[in-house]
């Protein structure tokens, strides 16, 4: 698997989340299990952010998928992340590269929705877990 075919979603693209791209990205991607990657994430409104942490024992949770239509599943959700060739600068969202754990024990790169804008003023979701935040 190639990065740009991993994508790791952590908030309303989960497949558990009841969100219609959540059920869309379900019918274009096979869902490859739970995992993490290494982050702190905020609560943003009525989603969530992710924001790339080095400290040890900060993780975000989430799922990895599959993807058999990279382009086409990047052109819709980068429109729904608000990154996408028309959409106003500097964006909320980018793409990035990260490595995301399995709950299986195995670990790949994986594309990553990560937040761009500043966190201070957010609520941090300290389990990591948007879907069970406190």
């Amino acid at each position: 698997m190639i990065a740009e075919d991993v994508l790791f979603v952590y908030g309303t693209l989960r497949s558990t989340s009841g969100h219609r791209l959540a059920v869309w990205l379900g019918q274009r991607a096979q869902l490859v299990g739970r995992g993490r990657v290494q982050g702190r994430l905020f609560r943003i409104g009525s989603y969530p952010g992710l924001v790339p942490s080095k400290t040890g024992g900060e993780w975000v949770y989430g799922e990895v998928y599959r993807l058999s239509n990279a382009i086409e599943v990047y052109r819709v959700l980068d429109e729904y992340e608000g990154c996408g060739p028309n959409d106003p600068r500097p964006h909320e969202f980018r793409r990035s590269i990260m490595r995301a754990f399995l709950d299986s024990g195995t670990s790949v790169a994986a594309t990553v929705y990560v937040y761009g804008h500043d966190v201070r003023n957010r609520k941090r979701i300290v389990s990591g877990d948007f879907l069970r935040a406190e």
